[in-house]
């Protein structure tokens, strides 16, 4: 395939070249046309679904390169849809069965046939186009889930309509209905689950209800004018997940799509709907695309790889599968977006993002934009039974610099590498327990709090109250047995524990280490007793193979304490200094974190028949 730019835009020439980069290497895996075996790693589903998957996310990108090249050779798309859909063939997809995999992968293969309407679909016969259209109908035969994936039955119907297929209305009207329940406010969505507020609400929700408006806005304008609507609103957040460089924070499920995660100002720009400012929304885009072109997220042979920062299936899910991580190829949607366009025209501009803490209600979260220019998260009430769930969701803080660690299991502080997280232990034991579910959980402006158990007998009230490129922590424990705690700070990349490529400056109070990625400082300010270094097993952070985790260590004894650290981090250009720790102050029943701004005022428990209540 030959790589035509000379007519297109230079911004939107250097997207697509990205994009030819991934997509090229994949072609010589095809096994049946129709199918790739891009990997033997497992999943739920089986082999056939696999190579399937392997095949039509690719479309993602290759409809809009067929939109923006005309000498882009969409032939192997062709025969391969052609064949995938035949029943006659050994390369048939197959019949689909409840809560299938492959219906998800259909709105990659509607939303094509109505991109490349003209050059493709409108040039096939009659026989061809029943067998994609009985194919994609089983979308409206088969059982999904409750959330998300509610909206591949409406797209793939909208798609139908919008080529004047049959479809069912009746149908994408109820699931639209239902899709309307999930809608919290603000521009933000629950994902079928009070718990699950992540990127979804960005790739999923608003990808797909802005491809609606699109595809509907004349004979729906009703819905399509609301799914604008709230993409404005989300918008005004989403924009706090990504840093200046270009990263965003890594949070919550399906982290090896990657550059998913800004799919949605891709179609943004492809619905034509400013949410930011267009020199803002390229900003964004592009830098965050760059970003990932400078990762090592292939292997060898010029494929996207199952991980994040780096081949790691240490963090993958169960669904994930050799072609999984090719979902990132959503955000080429921008592709399609004539060179006309306002957003290739302007001169990307950085967005204003207002330094401090910025509440996220709906979301339950704080997030934070740091005056070096990155981004954290604060989640309170977010947990799913997806693997790793803990550590995709529930540690204390994110960060787009740090990014989070997944443990290889609950012995010892190096297999758990319990980064932004209070591991706690019983005395002389090494199997640790982090937080999980919560009992309670809330958020104010300033802070956000969590009431949880590691282990029966143990009850954790923690506050956690962001200030300038980090936190304060305040744990207030009651706890029956003697204890040994563990509270991880942000991890720094190191290469080799014994090589000594980063500093350090320790003391009981207070351990500093910069790496190759940035400082990082832990501060023990009352209740634990030393510091130190930890280095926790190759491949347990998502962002480098190796790093290093300041922790500050201490034993609790039965009863009541109060125990307050504070965490820091920035990029390696800016140091880290004294002033930037605030000042804590410790009444009897009450903490104050002394702000810049305003001061902060935390109480603690009260005693009542020799106990202390967490909650008063």
């Amino acid at each position: 395939m030959e790589r035509n730019c000379v007519e297109m835009n230079e911004d939107k020439c250097d997207v697509y070249r990205f994009a030819r980069s991934l997509m090229d290497p994949v072609l010589k895996y095809s096994v049946h046309v129709s199918g790739m075996y891009l990997g033997g790693s497992g999943t739920y589903y089986d082999q056939r679904q696999i190579e399937a998957e392997d095949f039509l996310r690719q479309l993602w990108a290759a409809g809009p390169a067929a939109v923006c090249d005309a000498d882009f050779d969409f032939s192997f798309y062709r025969r391969g849809i052609l064949i995938g859909c035949n029943p006659d063939s050994s390369g048939y997809w197959g019949e689909v069965s409840d809560y299938d995999p492959l219906l998800a992968e259909m709105v990659s293969l509607a939303l094509t046939l109505v991109l490349t309407r003209e050059t493709f679909w409108d040039t096939l016969q009659e026989r061809e186009q029943n067998n994609i259209w009985r194919w994609l109908n089983q979308v409206n035969k088969a059982k999904v889930y409750d959330n998300s994936w509610l909206f591949f039955r409406v797209l793939v119907n909208a798609a139908c309509s919008s080529l004047s297929l049959p479809f069912d209305h009746e149908g994408m009207q109820a699931d639209l209905d239902k899709l309307d329940t999930m809608y919290l406010g603000n521009g933000w969505y629950m994902d079928g689950n009070v718990h699950q507020m992540d990127y979804y609400i960005a790739w999923a929700f608003h990808f797909y209800g802005l491809m609606y408006a699109v595809l509907m806005k004349e004979k729906d304008p009703k819905r399509s004018a609301r799914y604008i609507e709230r993409a404005k609103l989300f918008a005004k957040d989403y924009l706090y997940w990504f840093d200046d460089d270009g990263a965003a924070v890594p949070f919550g499920r399906s982290l090896t799509y990657r550059f998913a995660q800004s799919a949605f100002w891709s179609a943004c720009v492809y619905s034509n709907v400013e949410a930011v400012p267009w020199s803002e929304m390229k900003y964004i885009l592009l830098n965050n695309l760059e970003y990932w072109e400078g990762q090592a997220v292939t292997r060898p042979d010029g494929c996207l790889s199952i991980g994040y920062g780096y081949e790691n299936l240490s963090l993958s899910e169960s669904y994930n599968g050799p072609g999984s991580p090719y979902c990132a190829f959503k955000t080429f949607l921008i592709l399609a977006v004539p060179d006309n366009h306002p957003f290739w025209r302007l001169k990307a501009k950085k967005p204003v993002r207002e330094i401090g803490v910025h509440p996220v209600p709906e979301a339950k979260m704080l997030i934070t934009a740091e005056p070096d220019g990155n981004a954290q998260l604060y989640p309170t009430d977010q947990l799913t039974r997806q693997a790793h769930s803990a550590e995709k969701h529930s540690k204390l803080v994110y960060s787009s610099l740090f990014g989070f660690s997944v443990r290889r299991d609950a012995k010892y502080l190096e297999s758990g590498a319990y980064d932004n997280t209070l591991a706690v232990a019983c005395k002389g034991d090494e199997h640790y327990a982090e937080k999980e579910e919560c009992e309670s959980c809330g958020m104010t402006d300033e802070y956000v709090w969590y009431q949880w158990s590691p282990m029966d007998g143990v009850e954790i009230l923690s506050y956690i109250v962001p200030v300038n490129y980090g936190h304060v922590r305040i744990h207030q424990l009651q706890t029956e047995r003697a204890l040994q705690l563990a509270d991880g700070g942000y991890a720094v990349q190191t290469y080799n524990e014994h090589k000594k490529d980063y500093s350090c400056q320790e003391s009981e109070s207070n351990t500093e280490l910069t790496g190759e990625n940035g400082t990082v400082r832990s501060v023990n300010i009352e209740g634990f007793d030393y510091c130190e270094i930890i280095f926790p097993d190759p491949n347990t952070n998502l962002l480098y193979p190796n790093s290093a985790i300041p922790t500050i260590r201490g034993i609790v004894e039965p009863g009541f304490h109060i125990l307050i650290s504070a965490h820091f981090g920035c990029c390696e250009k800016q140091e880290l200094s004294e002033h930037l720790v605030p000042e804590v102050r410790r009444k009897e029943d009450t903490v104050v974190v002394c702000g810049e701004d305003k001061d902060i005022q935390i109480r603690i428990g009260s005693t009542r028949k020799g106990r202390r209540r967490l909650i008063s």
